[in-house]
């Protein structure tokens, strides 16, 4: 199956899953480093290429470009589902605890468009 995540949705997942190696509701998120890596690791080195250079283009990278995982299982998309949810909940408690008023509007825009990211990904199982 294909999951399609906006670039700064793919690396607040992987480094999500870098942080907190044993989530995923169940569905283990460990494969998704591993098998994910060399992804990963393209994605980053780009990133801090075009942060280091071209702020513009960093940020349209992060908000306008994609990564597309065609031969995901559905192992895979419940791990990722089930971590995207994690961290919207994450992003749920900042707000709880108070923030300022522009960093309360991103993490409500991250947090609506990760809930949605799962999901369209649990939709696909169905």
């Amino acid at each position: 199956m294909k999951i399609e995540l906006t670039i700064w949705q793919f690396v607040r997942l992987m480094v999500f899953l870098e942080e907190h190696p044993d989530t995923g509701g169940g569905n283990g998120t460990a494969p998704l480093l591993q098998e994910w890596s060399d992804i990963w690791q393209a994605v980053d080195q780009d990133l801090e290429d075009l942060a280091d250079n071209d702020f513009e283009a960093y940020a349209n990278m992060m908000m306008d470009e994609s990564v597309i995982i065609d031969d995901a299982t559905s192992t895979h998309a419940l791990a990722t589902a089930d971590a995207l949810i994690e961290i919207a909940q994450m992003m749920q408690g900042i707000i709880d605890n108070g923030t300022d008023e522009d960093s309360r509007e991103n993490l409500e825009f991250e947090k609506s468009e990760l809930l949605r990211t799962a999901n369209e990904i649990r939709n696909q199982l169905q």
